[in-house]
């Protein structure tokens, strides 16, 4: 019966620690909240912080005049995009000051990048949409692009954790395993018509084991490389979308 009971305890440890997960921004390197711990499953969509935009910033309803069927339908009638390859693009990572470079590099593939602050300033507008759009029409850029992210991930302990300080043949024994994905959606606006569409890209996941002296390292990479992939995606989905 005792050992029942440890196998259950054991049991549920092992849940418990499988079902915890961080989330986190894509920009979250460059936030001072840092990840946010959840002791429930993956959360499909955290709230925004830390200077991150929102949709409303950039597409909500001003409440200037009066909404009517009228206002509808020529919206509806204008809607129209100038994206198409070689393009100016004001690029914008939420809650980034600059785009990651991996994302520009994606970008710059397909059209000319000009990337800019994605951070909302705390005496910001309720709608940011409109200086936006003056801005890039200033500088002669037809779309303006912005990127939400998230990086999802857990991690377990494997049965070497105790003893992954020995060395073994110049390696250690592993650890930890990290489990880890990334979802993102791009926000495409137009400058001339105020015209907007989400492109979802693909969701990426990796899972890397690693010693403990090497695991903040390959965890790094981990991430580096899903961003990569993920970001590729994105820019080749809008690219085929927008021709």
């Amino acid at each position: 019966m005792k050992n029942r009971i440890l196998l259950f305890s054991a049991f549920g440890a092992v849940l418990l620690a499988l079902a915890s997960c961080t989330t986190e921004s894509i920009s979250n390197d460059y936030q001072n909240g840092g990840a946010r711990r959840y002791n429930q499953p993956v959360v499909a969509q955290p709230s925004w912080t830390g200077g991150e935009l929102s949709e409303a910033d950039l597409i909500g309803i001003s409440g200037e005049g009066e909404i009517t069927q009228e206002k509808i339908a020529t919206a509806v009638r204008d809607r129209s995009f100038l994206l198409h390859p070689g393009s100016r693009v004001m690029l914008l990572q939420s809650g980034a000051p600059v785009p990651d470079q991996e994302m520009m590099d994606a970008f710059a593939r397909n059209y000319t990048v000009i990337p800019m602050d994605g951070q909302r300033p705390a005496d910001a507008p309720k709608r940011m949409d409109l200086s936006l759009r003056l801005r890039a029409a200033g500088g002669g850029v037809d779309t303006i692009v912005v990127v939400w992210g998230v990086l999802e991930s857990t991690e377990k302990n494997n049965a070497g954790s105790a003893v992954s300080w020995v060395p073994i043949v110049g390696m250690f024994v592993p650890d930890t395993t990290k489990m880890m994905r990334i979802r993102l959606r791009a926000l495409v606006l137009d400058v001339k018509t105020g015209s907007w569409d989400v492109v979802i890209p693909e969701i990426f996941t990796s899972d890397v084991t690693s010693s403990g002296l090497r695991s903040d390292y390959n965890f790094t990479r981990q991430k580096l490389e899903l961003k990569k992939k993920a970001y590729n995606d994105l820019a080749a989905k809008l690219a085929d979308k927008f021709r």
